[in-house]
């Protein structure tokens, strides 16, 4: 759906999921000027949309305050950096108490305990308090939470839709940096209709297996967009799967635009002199990779990656 604001167009929301889910936030306007307002949602597309609610924050500019995010993975031994942000207006002063609280994880063993008042001054926006964490011993594998809370905001200020966090401890290669995400029906990867999924497969990751094919889909348009499409934040991404004997090729993008196949960027086949992308192979082989975008030494800002079906 498209949002407006004022008759500015502000964004487009996907709320397309693999599974319903209740109660998300959908999208949130960045701070506006105080004052009358006027917000239209536009069914862009034609497919099913839904609203729960729409909130309205009209507290005199004193804004509310909430964590950056619900969840931060943290290296043990290393202090959680916990973001608490003001947003919706900053107009005076304001406090408010920040505490942790066990969680599978508790304080003088994963955590040093924590309860500090923080303090906002006139058009303060956003604050990062230090809470340590502990070296724990236990398995490689080990990874513990406690939560941190937003309490008692004064001065008419609130608290926002993130009150809570939690923060997870574990070994620096359990991060979500450090670790490949590889079940193929993980909530982020998008897939168009045609695709097929398995989830008792024992040959493959998690016991789940995803497969399409131009036999299945009899629409002809329909054959030109059997792809999946994963959003993602990271240095870059690889996609793997099975090269079999009955496979094709693929077309592989990335924020729209294709990416021509080159050594070391996936499984391919030739085609007078040219190379594709292909999930063809000889024999059957699990595990192989189907493409990946080229790595950085930085972190990505938000990128979406699609692999589309290619006739042959």
């Amino acid at each position: 759906m498209d949002v407006y604001v004022d008759g500015q167009k502000l964004a487009t929301v996907n709320t397309q999921s693999p599974s319903r889910k209740r109660s998300q936030k959908v999208y949130e306007t960045p701070d506006l000027a105080a004052g009358s307002h006027t917000l239209t949602l536009v069914n862009s597309k034609g497919d099913a949309i839904a609203t729960e609610g729409i909130y309205a924050l009209n507290n005199q500019e004193k804004g509310l305050f909430e964590f950056a995010q619900p969840t931060l993975a943290v290296k043990k031994g290393d202090p959680a950096q916990v973001v608490v942000k003001r947003k919706g207006g900053s107009k005076g002063s304001a406090s408010l108490k920040l505490i942790t609280e066990p969680g599978t994880g508790v304080h003088g063993k994963v955590y040093k305990d924590t309860n500090v008042t923080l303090e906002f001054a006139d058009g303060e926006t956003e604050k990062t308090v230090q809470v340590p964490t502990l070296n724990f011993a236990g398995k490689a594998t080990d990874v513990y939470d406690f939560k941190v809370k937003l309490l008692h905001p004064d001065q008419g200020s609130l608290v926002g839709f993130i009150p809570e966090l939690t923060v997870q401890v574990m070994n620096e290669d359990q991060l979500p940096e450090n670790r490949k995400e590889v079940d193929d029906q993980d909530p982020k990867l998008h897939y168009s209709e045609g695709w097929h999924h398995e989830t008792d497969n024992p040959n493959f990751s998690n016991g789940t297996e995803s497969w399409s094919s131009f036999n299945q889909v009899t629409d002809e348009e329909g054959k030109k967009h059997i792809e999946v499409t994963i959003t993602f934040k990271g240095t870059g991404v690889e996609v793997r799967g099975v090269v079999d004997p009955s496979h094709g090729l693929y077309s592989v993008t990335l924020d729209g635009k294709e990416i021509a196949f080159e050594e070391g960027r996936g499984h391919d086949y030739e085609i007078e002199g040219d190379h594709y992308f292909s999930g063809y192979g000889d024999q059957r082989k699990l595990d192989q990779s189907f493409g990946q975008s080229a790595r950085s030494s930085k972190r990505l800002p938000p990128a979406t990656l699609a692999l589309r079906s290619s006739p042959q």
